[in-house]
């Protein structure tokens, strides 16, 4: 049952947390309505709000979750209550506090049916019970704490004090409202460095150099002989039928650099083989069957060695090239010229070694290649091999064209004379890489909204916390004014309360941030480095929200009459 439970410690945990905030904000929502003035009726009538959203919300999210998704509901619905709940602050009228309440009402009703439904997919028939019994406990023991906590608070209030302060603004001490704030803060910089990072690793997966030229890149799939015996025998059919469709559209001078392959960038699970090398270790690495002009069709770099030499038949039967990950795999110092470590290869030459090309895809590293135009040799030596992809040729060539619009006419035109009886398909290797990335680019979407979002919880955050510490300095402030003191003096006054609380929470915030984002960026194998530059960023951008709220409030305070602030019962 322990390991059941442990496998979902960070839903448990996370809800423990939503359940302990919505619990204490509605607990203590009533007795702030309270000291703020609202009759019984009003503030029963503003906690009644937060039940028939509950409600509307219980019908509602389950079909955000189908059109949208779990997390984006979730996502969505966690940021509407954390907002709702900040700007309580702002405006402190009855109806505008029900509005607020109906809206969190929605919003945690739906985080309780996206969190019971992942906690139902999750577990098994066999745990189940034992899961979703848990997570009862963990709401009945919220529910009792968000009871007991403010109930001891008050109890230890002094009649005598209350009734001298006509409110409650001592409770808690100055001790919370500092944690309170620097708690803010540290999740201010965190949030923003965090995006920050996010957004620098998701642009740099969408510009990354992968080591060969994507742009007005055609490729046309080919066809194998149906009679031909075996995977690849149909692909060296391929590759003669291949010969034909080149021959016509050599003819077209929009049409360059053309070359045949059986695999395509953009495409993952390519041709991996398996085999025991001489002293008996499993190895695997993957292979490409190529014609002698596909490297330059991709314009990808021999940096020792050569390219296939089409005059040369030698090649064609035994030459193979090689990428960099491979000669560094098989331990070459000085590749040209040695064989695989394999005693059952058939007889081959390594001729060239290419710079490292992402052929699969940047979350993982480039792997070995062992590039061909004969694929026996090899094909003797292996005893494992798999294929994810289409295996069959396909004809590449880069579009010279202004109209990439009319790729669509050249290939008609050339495959009607040579395939009349298959159908063309073709696609750009540039789109099919961005299909690939496509979950990345959306990620950059979502992290660039977070980005905002973050920012605008922050302020309204801090906002609400300034609110908090200006109210047990109306006197001083107003005493301030009388003896002349001007805003900019209120100003510093504010900022000093707050200058230490924000340099401890950025202190705070470097290694937390260094520590979670260095394992998020783990996931990926080519990945930016966190430099100082994204800390002082969310850290500058941290204190212009601190001092654009604090002259907020030294610009109430100025105008504001002293008179006001030293009648105040606060």
């Amino acid at each position: 049952m322990i390991k059941t439970i442990a496998s979902c410690w960070a839903l448990f945990l996370g809800m423990a947390l939503i359940m302990l905030g919505n619990g204490l904000s509605n607990s203590l929502l009533g007795l702030h309505a309270s000291y703020k003035g609202f009759s019984i009726s009003a503030t029963g009538l503003v906690m009644s709000g937060y039940y028939v959203g509950m409600i509307i919300g219980a019908k509602l999210v389950p079909v955000m979750v189908q059109r949208v998704g779990h997390i984006r509901t979730f996502g969505a619905l966690a940021s509407l209550a954390s907002t709702a709940i900040l700007v309580h602050y702002l405006f402190i009228e009855p109806w505008v506090w029900w509005s607020l309440r109906f809206i969190t009402g929605i919003a945690y009703a739906g985080l309780y049916v996206v969190a019971e439904s992942w906690l139902n997919n999750t577990a098994e028939n066999e745990t189940r019970g034992q899961l979703l019994g848990f997570y009862m406990l963990i709401a009945l023991f919220v529910g009792l704490l968000t009871g007991i906590y403010p109930a001891f608070v008050l109890s230890k209030l002094k009649l005598t004090s209350v009734l001298r302060s006509g409110g409650l603004s001592g409770v808690g001490g100055s001790w919370l409202r500092k944690s309170l704030v620097v708690f803010q803060l540290l999740l201010t910089v965190f949030l923003i460095t965090g995006t920050l990072i996010m957004r620098k690793q998701m642009n740099f997966l969408q510009d990354a150099d992968l080591g060969y030229d994507r742009e007005a890149i055609v490729a046309v799939n080919l066809y194998g002989n149906p009679e031909a015996e075996g995977m690849f025998e149909r692909i060296n059919s391929g590759f003669e039928n291949a010969k034909l469709l080149k021959a016509a559209l050599e003819q077209n001078p929009q049409v360059d650099n053309i070359g045949v392959g059986n695999h395509i960038f953009g495409n993952t699970g390519w041709t991996l083989v398996g085999f025991n090398d001489k002293q008996g270790q499993f190895k695997q690495f993957n292979l490409l069957i190529t014609d002698p002009y596909y490297l330059s069709s991709f314009d990808i770099k021999i940096t020792d060695g050569r390219n296939f030499d089409p005059s040369l038949e030698v090649d064609r039967r035994e030459g193979i090239i090689l990428n960099q990950a491979a000669v560094d795999f098989f331990g070459f110092e000085e590749p040209i010229g040695k064989k695989l470590p394999g005693d059952d290869f058939g007889a081959h030459t390594i001729i060239g070694v290419t710079e490292d090309f992402n052929f699969q895809s940047l979350r993982t590293e480039v792997r070995p290649l062992v590039i061909v135009q004969n694929s026996e040799p090899i094909l003797e030596g292996i005893n494992d091999i798999s294929i994810d992809s289409n295996p069959l040729p396909k004809l590449v060539f880069k579009y010279k064209g202004n109209s990439l619009s009319n790729v669509q006419n050249i290939l008609d035109g050339a495959w009607s004379k040579t395939f009349q009886n298959e159908e063309l398909q073709f696609d750009f290797i540039d789109e099919k890489l961005r299909i690939q990335y496509q979950s990345e680019a959306r990620v950059n979407r979502i992290v660039g909204i977070a980005t905002v979002i973050s920012i605008l919880i922050a302020a309204f955050g801090l906002l609400g916390l300034t609110i908090l510490v200006v109210n047990t300095k109306v006197k001083e402030i107003g005493i301030r004014k009388v003896l002349g003191a001007s805003s900019g003096k209120i100003f510093m006054l504010l900022l000093r309360g707050f200058s230490l609380q924000l340099a401890l929470a950025i202190l705070l915030s470097v290694p937390l941030t260094f520590f979670l984002m260095s394992d998020w960026l783990n996931d990926f194998a080519y990945k930016v480095n966190i430099g100082a530059a994204e800390f002082g960023l969310s850290g500058l951008l941290a204190v212009s929200i601190t001092v654009l709220v604090i002259s907020y409030h030294a610009i109430r305070a100025a105008r504001s009459n002293p008179i006001d602030s030293l009648r105040s019962d606060g």
